[in-house]
């Protein structure tokens, strides 16, 4: 009663929040950042996300965080698959395996050093190494024999040097002193001979493995793969995979289809500023072809006026009917007015072109040739009437 009542728990908030994460193991169900985590990467990430898909807006930036802590959750998948794996090969059960495929015998697993259960090169793996090449030199060299001094040896034979000078207690001795002091054997011939047997028996799990390396170092990894598989095959491990995969490409498909919505938006908009874009709502089409048709009109009265010409086609009969009865000239000020009346027609058309289009040398050209046209022929009217 007493105990209960002195522990309590953390009073602060910060013990608070510390305490809370007590419960977290690998922290693939946590949807927020944990402690351990870098908070530097993940808004790296954030921004470059915000800034690729411009998502500024509350839609954008919620889909984004989506994307962003799935990535997040996911990574933490992969992390827990290889802090177990790195742990796994240290097992029982693995070097049980791993007897079991080498020798055929699980019994055999006290017998099996640890270090046999490395994925990759290790202390033990090259010193293993090193002492089986040593070994071989040793035979070559009661083969041959012919020491002389410790630099020739040592550069003949690299690794027997090596691993006898291992054992060297005063550097100030040579290499056949190092030996006889090794084996306790006055002669070199002896000395070697003694040494292989204690290299042999001292390293005899050593030497196994140098023998057969490149076999064990393939069953290693048959085995590693094998607990890999148990991993990765788990269901609640796949189930979890398969929902983040889903939240990821329903948060992409948010932002995709926000895109296509604000694009469309901007081209409905730019439509309809081009539909307007004329005085009282007429457009620039619709402007251009009144004042080529008002132009041609009046063009076309003055030249008729002036030349005497026959009118079009569809005229023709109202002139026939016409011809039989005298007709009254045409005098100079009837002329003048009509003309002044298609010149201002035409200079009202103008000044709507400029409001719509601006001050554009295309425009203003034809609109002040069809002008100066309409003012010359007016003119030359006004000086015939004047002549008469």
């Amino acid at each position: 009663m007493l105990n209960s009542k002195v522990k309590t728990g953390p009073k602060t908030l910060a013990g608070k929040k510390r305490s809370a994460q007590n419960a977290i193991k690998s922290g693939v169900y946590a949807t927020t950042l944990l402690s351990g985590e870098v908070h530097s990467d993940y808004k790296e990430m954030r921004d470059a996300l915000i800034e690729d898909y411009e998502a500024y807006d509350a839609l954008g930036l919620s889909a984004v965080e989506e994307v962003v802590m799935t990535y997040v959750r996911k990574k933490r998948i992969v992390n827990a698959e290889t802090q177990y794996l790195s742990g796994v090969m240290q097992t029982e059960e693995a070097r049980e395996a791993l007897c079991e495929k080498l020798y055929g015998d699980k019994g055999l697993k006290r017998v099996t050093p640890w270090w046999y259960l490395e994925l990759g090169p290790c202390p033990e793996k090259r010193t293993a190494d090193v002492i089986y090449k040593a070994l071989l030199q040793l035979k070559k060299f009661k083969n041959k024999g012919g020491y002389q001094t410790d630099q020739a040896f040592g550069f003949a034979y690299p690794e027997l040097y090596t691993v006898v000078m291992w054992f060297q207690e005063d550097s100030a001795k040579s290499f056949p002193q190092t030996l006889t002091a090794l084996t306790g054997k006055p002669d070199m011939a002896s000395g070697l001979k003694a040494f292989e047997e204690t290299l042999r028996k001292e390293y005899l799990k050593h030497i196994e493995w140098a023998q057969n390396a490149s076999r064990y170092q393939k069953v290693v990894e048959m085995v590693y793969a094998e607990f890999a598989m148990r991993v990765m095959s788990k269901p609640e491990m796949i189930k979890l995979t398969n929902a983040l995969n889903r939240q990821t490409e329903h948060a992409l498909s948010v932002l995709h289809a926000r895109g296509q919505l604000i694009e469309a938006n901007q081209g409905s908009l730019t439509l309809q500023v081009a539909q307007a874009d004329g005085p009282n709502g007429q457009s620039q089409a619709q402007i251009v072809g009144a004042h080529d048709t008002i132009t041609g009109q009046a063009t076309d009265t003055v030249s008729d006026a002036q030349s005497g010409a026959s009118p079009p086609t569809g005229q023709m009969a109202d002139s026939k009917a016409a011809v039989s009865k005298p007709q009254e000239p045409t005098t100079s000020s009837e002329l003048s007015v009509e003309a002044a009346g298609s010149i201002e027609q035409v200079m009202a058309v103008d000044e709507a072109t400029d409001v719509s289009q601006g001050e554009q040398s295309s425009a203003d050209e034809p609109q002040g040739g069809a002008i100066s046209v309409l003012e010359d022929l007016s003119d030359g009217v006004a000086s015939e009437s004047g002549h008469d």
